[in-house]
């Protein structure tokens, strides 16, 4: 590979509006780019050779379980080579969650040994929004505002969808 290709993937990685950063096998960061800067609020600086388990992000799953303890998808990839996909959320340097899609791939030396591995995560929080929306539709659709009890719609849809899956028996 050229330099000058070196230096276009470089500023291709590096201007990604996805969040990027790579790890080695221990989980030190070894490269922030302003992607994650954007989405994060820490600095290349900040973050650059200090360890996931340093809880920097305080990654937590949907349940809240802290992951950089127990679940990290960086760790996964690292001890089986395989991808992995995850919604979880961040802490931004403000301090405010951030729901995000994350996407791991390990990294591998010429010999295929797994040297790392490169985190990509981009803002999900229309997706979260959105998905919390449509339940509390849904909610609103078929329950009762008063008894929370399945309403008049709720009843009627069961009663159609039953009549549609009964077999009638003809003697």
């Amino acid at each position: 590979m050229t330099p000058e290709n070196v230096e276009f993937y470089r500023n291709l990685v590096e201007n990604m509006s996805d969040g990027v950063y790579f790890v080695d096998r221990h989980r030190r960061i070894q490269y922030w780019n302003k992607g994650a800067n954007r989405l994060t609020g820490y600095k290349a600086e900040e973050v650059v050779g200090r360890y996931c388990q340093d809880d920097i992000l305080c990654h937590v799953d949907m349940e809240g379980k802290n992951l950089c303890r127990d679940g990290c998808p960086l760790t996964a990839c690292i001890a089986d080579g395989q991808s992995h996909t995850d919604t979880v959320f961040l802490r931004h340097k403000m301090g405010r969650r951030v729901p995000v899609l994350v996407h791991v791939e390990p990294i591998r030396d010429a010999s295929g040994t797994i040297t790392g591995a490169v985190e990509v995560f981009s803002d999900s929080t229309v997706l979260h929004q959105t998905q919390r929306r449509t339940k509390e539709l849904e909610r609103l659709a078929f329950l009762d505002e008063l008894t929370q009890l399945p309403n008049r719609r709720f009843l009627e849809m069961s009663l159609t969808r039953i009549s549609h899956h009964s077999v009638s028996i003809e003697i």
